[in-house]
């Protein structure tokens, strides 16, 4: 439009106290959002838990929207037992990688927490399927046509994946990782990956390759 100037903005340029503060909004707004969907006091979570969750991101904005997407589960109705889950110690000199490591290995670590020990290898199997197809598949495809590939209901697709993925609300929009962070540290940063939940190289690249 005329008369309007759009200027590249680096945010490695932006001050990280700027950086910092613009999370903390961007948090407190989102826990405002969970108050009224759950009906919870707004004194929860508390000051000093949404200062540690800004704090432990280290300026990343990735850090702090799978956290909150994490808590918000449409399957769990307890956000705060949730996040209870998420770690809460805030060391100065963590990489800042080491913290997106520890909130995606808790992502994974709750998609079968609840589950029975009997069901856990049919669960990890279907999340290698599923998380593999989306981090290896050149195409990227939306859920109706992701669940048919798998043999899965798209009602599993969404719940394996929820904290990470990028889902519309249009069905037929392709499914997108939130985040290349997570397609990182499922390829070239999974050291300490829970064993039942499969190598990172998931075998869905040779499924799709050799149908």
């Amino acid at each position: 439009m005329d008369g309007i100037l759009y200027q590249d903005l680096l945010l490695h340029n932006v001050p990280q106290q700027i950086v910092e503060g613009d999370i903390l909004v961007f948090l407190t707004s989102q826990i405002k959002m969970l108050q009224e969907n759950y009906k919870i006091s707004e004194d929860w979570p508390g000051l000093q838990n949404i200062n540690i969750i800004a704090w432990r991101a280290h300026g990343l904005f990735i850090y702090a929207a799978t956290v909150c997407r994490f808590i918000d589960d449409p399957d769990d109705p307890d956000p705060g037992e949730r996040l209870d889950l998420v770690p809460q110690e805030a060391t100065e000199n963590q990489l800042c990688t080491k913290v997106l490591d520890e909130i995606y290995k808790q992502v994974l670590h709750n998609s079968i927490r609840k589950i029975d020990e009997a069901d856990k290898q049919k669960l990890s199997r279907e999340f290698q399927v599923c998380g593999g197809s989306i981090v290896n598949l050149s195409d990227v495809l939306s859920i109706p046509d992701l669940a048919q590939l798998l043999a899965i209901s798209p009602s599993k697709v969404k719940r394996l994946l929820h904290s990470i993925l990028n889902i519309s609300a249009d069905q037929t929009a392709p499914v997108k990782l939130l985040h290349p962070s997570f397609r990182d540290f499922l390829l070239d940063r999974c050291h300490g990956f829970s064993p039942d939940l499969g190598h990172a190289r998931f075998e869905i690249y040779t499924i799709v390759r050799s149908a």
